[in-house]
């Protein structure tokens, strides 16, 4: 049933985006707009989101792919309230070895968070990163460590994770066959 959250590339106030609602059932369904992106001077709150998730309280969370001025990427979360917070920046810098691009996330039940990056990382093949509850960034993989890129170059979608806590995802080539 609902919510269903979502998120457009453009539109809203600022024509940067926007993070909507729809509730309801059946035949009867309303649309509400929980968040404009770049409402900000200089779009510190992102721009361009690419996707959302939401927890089980509630919380929506999610990358942009551009804050409108230094064409970096963030990771976000908005409150029920639908108050945004800027979780991570990635850095603007030559080599990005933080990733470049993130590509959605998963969360687990203490609120860590997990996403991709589809370029940028030490090999420039992307990146899986780790956000913990209390804010703290790290790099869990760098793809493309391996001999032909057998580890996998590009991630492009979301990772997933199973009942067991295990993360899984897809990249876009690599594999040692592209």
């Amino acid at each position: 049933h609902s919510p269903l959250y979502g998120v457009t590339y453009g539109g809203g106030s600022f024509d940067k985006g926007l993070a909507y609602v729809l509730s309801g059932h059946g035949k009867k369904w309303k649309l509400g707009f929980v968040h404009s992106f770049c409402s900000e001077t200089n779009c510190k709150d992102g721009a361009f989101p690419n996707f959302l998730i939401a927890d089980g309280a509630g919380t929506l969370w999610g990358t942009a792919n551009n804050n409108g001025t230094k064409d970096n990427n963030l990771v976000f979360k908005i409150s029920t309230t639908g108050t945004e917070t800027v979780l991570y920046r990635f850095r603007p810098v030559n080599g990005c070895v933080d990733g470049v691009f993130p590509q959605g996330l998963t969360v687990d039940p203490s609120g860590n968070l997990i996403g991709a990056a589809f370029s940028g990382g030490e090999h420039h093949g992307g990146v899986l990163f780790g956000i913990t509850a209390a804010g703290s960034y790290s790099v869990l993989h760098s793809f493309c460590a391996s001999a032909d890129c057998a580890d996998g170059m590009a991630p492009f979608a979301p990772p997933i994770r199973d009942a067991s806590g295990n993360v899984y995802g897809t990249t876009r080539w690599g594999g040692g066959h592209d």
